[in-house]
Order: C-alpha cells, then sequence, then structure tokens
C-alpha cells in the first residue's frame, strides 16, 4: 500500500486575535509563491500558539524540507500536536509517518489508529489509506469488506486511487462478489483521470472482453496510455501487442522497444520475452549473450519461460558455453511449476544421459506431464521411451490411481482389472508403485499387491565406452546405425561396427519456434 498525502493551507478565522487573520493570509500567499522562509515564520507565529492548521502546515514543511533542512523527528513534533486537537489533515499525515517508519519507528496499529480518525471526518485520503490497511492486514485485522468499505468512501468522493482500487476489488471478487462490469466502470472513472493502473487494468478488460467488448483497438490505446507513463506491466502488454499485431500494427521493433521499458524496471516477463527477441533477432539484431543475460534476469525472479530458454540455451551452448548440467538445473525448475516444454525437454535429458544419468523412468515421467500439458512432441517422445520401461497389468477388479503413496491421497484415476501401465518407480518399504498410465497421459501411485503379471524387464543395449552410442543389431539387406549428438557435435555407430564423428546442420523447427540440430540418416 502505497500512503498518500495531500497538503492543505487552509484560511480559517483564529480564535486568537493576538495574530491577525490576514497574516495567515500572508502566510497563505508566501507558501502558494514558494516564498517558503516566509511562509515558514508566520506559520510557526500561529503553531507556536496552538493552532492547528498552522502547525499541521508546519509538520509539512519540515517533512518535506521546504525552507529548512528537512527533519523528519521536527515534523512528526507539529503533526502530533495539530492530530491531537482533531486536525484531520495532520491525522492522515501522521498515519502515513508511522506506516512507513519516518522519525518514529514503524508501527502499523498506530497508523490504523491515526487514518481512523481521520477517515471518520471524511478525509477521503485518510479513507483510501485506512482501505489498504485493511487489504493487506496491517494494524488490523485483513479483511477485504472492509478495505472495499473504505475505498468505496473515498472513490465515491472522487479520489482516483480508491476508485481504481475498488475496480481491483471487484475485478477479483475481493471483498465484494465479483462484477467484472462493476469493475470496469470503476476502472474507466480511474482511467479517465490519468491514473495509469486504471489504464492498463481496463486495456487488459477490452483486451480479452471482461466485462467490455472486446476491442483490441482500445486496449492497445489504453496501454499506450499508461505505459506512456512507466507503467511498467502497460508497457509489456504493449509490447506484446505489437508482437502479435493485436490492435496495432505488427511491428517487431516497437514490440522489442516497449519490452526493453519495461525490463530496464524490472518485470521479469518482459524481459524473458525481450530475451527472445534477441535469439530469434526479432525487432534487434541477434545477440545469443544478450539472450542469456536477460533470460537469466528473468529466470532468478521465477519466471519460467525463461528458465526454460536458459536451460535451452546451456544445452545448444548459445550465447554461454555448453554445459548438460546447467541445462538440466534450469529445465527442472521450471518443470516442477509444470512448464511443459521444459518438461519435454528435461525428459529428453534423461533419455539421452544428458546432465544426468540415463534414465527411462524418468524421462517417461517427465513426457507424460508434458504431453498431459499439451506438448505434442512429448506425445511422440513417450513412444520411444515407453519401450525400456517394464509394463505391468492391474490385477484387482478396480483400482484407485493416487496422486502419491497414500491411502488418503487424491485419486487421479480409476482402473479395471487387466488395464496395462508402465512402472516408473517403487516404494518397497510402503508397498506402493509409482506408474505412467497411457490413458490421458496420467501419472500415480498404485498398492503394489494390486498389480501383477509384470512383462520380462526390457534389455538395454550394452553400453558403450565413450560418447559413441552402442553398435545396433545387424539387419540383414540394409546398414543401419545408431547416433548420439551433443550440441551438433554427433558420434554414429554402424551395425557393421564402423563409428564416425561428424557435425550436425542447424534446422529451424517451426513446432517448437527453436533450432534444432538435424544429424541426417543412416
Amino acid at each position: 500500500m502505497k500512503a498518500k498525502i495531500i497538503f492543505f493551507v487552509l484560511c480559517a478565522v483564529l480564535w486568537n486575535s493576538s495574530v491577525s487573520a490576514q497574516t495567515f493570509d500572508e502566510g497563505i500567499a508566501a507558501y502558494n509563491g514558494k516564498n517558503f522562509r516566509e511562509a515558514l515564520s508566520i506559520f510557526r507565529k500561529f503553531a507556536d500558539q496552538g493552532h492547528a492548521f498552522a502547525q499541521s502546515n508546519l509538520g509539512h514543511m519540515y517533512e518535506n524540507g521546504m525552507g529548512v533542512a528537512r527533519d523528519d523527528q521536527e515534523a512528526v513534533r507539529w503533526y502530533r500536536l495539530a492530530a491531537e486537537q482533531g486536525n484531520a489533515i495532520a491525522q492522515n499525515a501522521l498515519g502515513i509517518i508511522y506506516a512507513n517508519g519516518r522519525g518514529v519507528a514503524r508501527d502499523d496499529l498506530e497508523a490504523a489508529r491515526w487514518y481512523r480518525l481521520s477517515a471518520d471526518q471524511g478525509i477521503q485520503y485518510a479513507q483510501y489509506n485506512l482501505g489498504g490497511m485493511y487489504a493487506n492486514g496491517r494494524g488490523v485485522a485483513k479483511d477485504d469488506g472492509e478495505a472495499a468499505r473504505w475505498y468505496r468512501l473515498a472513490a465515491d468522493q472522487g479520489y482516483t486511487v480508491a476508485r481504481a482500487a475498488l475496480g481491483r476489488m471487484y475485478a477479483n471478487g475481493s471483498g465484494v462478489a465479483r462484477d467484472d462490469q462493476e469493475a470496469a466502470r470503476w476502472f474507466r472513472l480511474a482511467a479517465e483521470e490519468g491514473d495509469s493502473f486504471a489504464q492498463n487494468a481496463l486495456g487488459a478488460m477490452h483486451a480479452s472482453g471482461r466485462g467490455v467488448a472486446r476491442d483490441d483497438r482500445e486496449a492497445a490505446r489504453l496501454y499506450r496510455l499508461a505505459a506512456g507513463q512507466g507503467n511498467q506491466y502497460a508497457q509489456y502488454n504493449l509490447a506484446t501487442m505489437h508482437a502479435e499485431g493485436r490492435g496495432v500494427a505488427k511491428d517487431d521493433g516497437e514490440a522489442a522497444r516497449w519490452y526493453r521499458l519495461a525490463a530496464d524496471q524490472g518485470n521479469a516477463a518482459a524481459q524473458a520475452n525481450l530475451g527472445f527477441s534477441y535469439g530469434k533477432g526479432l525487432g534487434v539484431a541477434r545477440d545469443d549473450r544478450e539472450a542469456v543475460r536477460l533470460y537469466r534476469l528473468a529466470a532468478d525472479q521465477g519466471n519460467t519461460d525463461a528458465q526454460a530458454n536458459l536451460g535451452y540455451m546451456y544445452a545448444s551452448g548459445l550465447g554461454i558455453a555448453q554445459d548438460d548440467g546447467e541445462a538440466v538445473r534450469w529445465y527442472r525448475l521450471a518443470a516442477e511449476h509444470g512448464h511443459a516444454n521444459a518438461q519435454n525437454n528435461l525428459g529428453f535429458m534423461y533419455s539421452e544421459g544428458r546432465g544426468v544419468d540415463r534414465n527411462h523412468a524418468w524421462a517417461a515421467y517427465w513426457y507424460a506431464l508434458a504431453a498431459r500439458g499439451g506438448n505434442e512432441a512429448a506425445v511422440r517422445n513417450l513412444e520411444q521411451s515407453l519401450p525400456h520401461l517394464r509394463q505391468l497389468k492391474v490385477a484387482g477388479q478396480t483400482v484407485n490411481v493416487r496422486a502419491n503413496g497414500d491411502e488418503k491421497a487424491e485419486v487421479v484415476a480409476k482402473l479395471s482389472k487387466g488395464a496395462g501401465v508402465y512402472r516408473l518407480g517403487e516404494d518397497r518399504e510402503a508397498g506402493w508403485t509409482e506408474v505412467y498410465i497411457p490413458d490421458g497421459h496420467r501419472v500415480g501411485w498404485v498398492k503394489t499387491s494390486l498389480l501383477g503379471n509384470p512383462a520380462p524387464a526390457p534389455v538395454e543395449p550394452a553400453a558403450s565406452s565413450g560418447p559413441y552410442p552402442p553398435q545396433p543389431a545387424p539387419v540383414p539387406g540394409r546398414v543401419s546405425c545408431n547416433t548420439r549428438c551433443f550440441n551438433g557435435d554427433c558420434y554414429r555407430t554402424y551395425s557393421n561396427g564402423e563409428r564416425v564423428r561428424f557435425q550436425a546442420r542447424r534446422r529451424y523447427d517451426p513446432f517448437s519456434g527453436q533450432f534444432t540440430w538435424d544429424s541426417g540418416g543412416c
């Protein structure tokens, strides 16, 4: 929550006749004319006589170093004198000071107390600030309903940021019933007053057709307004519109420009997409080293696209020294968070024994998760891994397949007697077997006692020394071979025992959007 304060210099009929109203007016005029030293001197005369408005104004000047060296402790002293007299502006200011820990130890309880005193007097800024405390559970118990109530009070007075905040509550269904049309209404009010958050949010609603008619041109217009104010999320969204040609002409150069502005603010998604632009030469000169740098920035923030792409750069040796171990590490980070491409690539590393010990069960496991996530390449890869696994048959009449080896775990599938599954692993002590189910590409656990008739273990080809793959069995009438490649450096063993080393060709794969190595046929 970012607290807001608005400074008011208020004219008043003074109860102390020893200081004239004309002198106070002169203080106001001096302040408005930016003659802060004169204003400070006049306000101090009133403040020393206990005038709350003057004390509040004096606190503001000390807080911001206007006509005097900035002094947070002195600002607190004058704000408190005014606040304790019931001055609502000073109460809100004191709440901000406690919320941020400026001149005092941070104290959310005190912040909320002063905000409430001010908000109860109808000060819209304090109402918004108190709403933020409820939304974030600071100084009060988290209560989205109370947050929405205070935001509405401020929004009804026309406070722009409160209107944007209330729109967010309706969009998320926080503290109020979700209502996209009502969210769009509040966002529009705030957007028309220049609030960049609301402009970006309303743009997103137009881009998706939530609560408003879908309109890519309007979405792009709103994104541009917010992006021009430096809103990193709008900059990213506008870049994506240019990259896809939605609502604006497709322009990779403009996409890269806006991605860069957001990336420079630390936006992980923009860093990942700008890295992709450099990796493919989209709107910028191709630069694999810059792609790696940007991928790493985003990957370190947990962006799974960047993690998967960084893994690919390590596996391929693009922009960085080839390192299968690092490729596996980054693939795994993304794969464990459900990134289908990373899961497929991690499966490939297991199937080839690159960066990890070769393990067809782990390969099938990751391929299965990727296939279930819609990765078609993983479906094809599974077909090559399954022959290396032991196939089992369900022995029970109806068997529950669970998410983990626990009778209380979620049931992910039900199998009938005779259904075939593939063994991935086993917890012998607990009596559970992890299996792959071809129907739906599901993975789960079954009680070992409910599985029977194991097929013989598949026979693996004899391991070969060095990088060359095993020699294939001779096939009458033709020459066959086995090939293994590492970043385009390929080793091939023919059925007649001949072994050769060669360089694969780079080929663009339009399905994956990446370059791959083509080792050709035998």
